[in-house]
């Protein structure tokens, strides 16, 4: 582990040193930084003790929202692959010809439900966060009241609970992006992938930038359809393996 961590902080620092010679890592004429990317607001961001503070939230940020969004975007894309005659599919592709702007493509509502609809069924991060609670407290559940001890340890499975039929109907198992279009607050309410409060996901800005802008464009321009369906694998996170999609470019 030790090992690990310091390969990973090399790899910050290696990362901080490149923005750093690079053109976009030097002051204008203003005497400012021009760059305004995440980066650059670490890099130049003095409120960081050191570099090694600095190297922590980048290591964080790659964790968070690079192998777990790549997942998201692939788990998107295979059920897209599997569903191509979906109506919501149908209605972003009709939108988006008339669209060259990848910002308005990503604020397509059709294109969020997609994408909403994909992290909920692979759920990726499918284990959820684990909390400690100080104090005790009661809740009414599905089986009646419940009483949670004080320090008790907790799991909230993203998994089980993102396909709840009592949130998403009977149908919970079935990606219909369309649900999304007629959504209820139980289901905001159930449906928290990069969870809630002070220690939420740090990464999900990011995540969610990433994976919208990638999966907008490529469903503008390509249709996908699954050429050997591989399977599910979860070790940290739930990934396809095996699985290959073959993309062809839409006229």
């Amino acid at each position: 582990a030790k090992r690990a961590s310091k390969i990973l902080q090399a790899l910050a620092f290696k990362i901080m040193n490149a923005y750093r010679e690079s053109e976009k890592g030097k002051k204008g004429k203003s005497n400012e930084y021009t760059d305004d990317t995440i980066i650059s607001r670490i890099v130049n961001n003095e409120n960081y003790a050191d570099d090694a503070d600095r190297a922590a939230d980048i290591i964080l940020l790659l964790a968070g929202g690079h192998d777990t969004t790549a997942y998201s975007i692939a788990w998107t894309l295979i059920e897209v692959a599997k569903n191509g005659n979906d109506s919501q599919l149908e209605k972003y592709r009709h939108v988006a010809v008339n669209i060259d702007d990848v910002e308005a493509l990503r604020r397509v509502d059709e294109l969020q439900y997609i994408i909403k609809e994909g992290m909920r069924l692979h759920a990726v991060a499918a284990m959820g966060p684990a909390r400690q609670n100080r104090k005790a407290f009661d809740f009414k559940g599905d089986d009646g009241n419940i009483h949670i001890p004080p320090n008790s340890f907790m799991w909230f499975n993203h998994f089980s609970m993102f396909r709840h039929k009592k949130y998403f109907g009977d149908d919970a198992d079935l990606f219909r992006p369309g649900r999304w279009k007629d959504s209820n607050d139980a289901m905001s309410r159930a449906f928290v992938p990069f969870t809630l409060g002070r220690q939420n996901c740090i990464g999900q800005s990011l995540a969610n930038a990433e994976a919208s802008t990638v999966i907008s464009v490529l469903l503008a321009k390509y249709d996908f359809s699954v050429a050997e369906a591989g399977e599910e694998d979860y070790f940290l996170t739930l990934k396809p393996k095996g699985t290959k999609l073959v993309a062809r470019k839409l006229k």
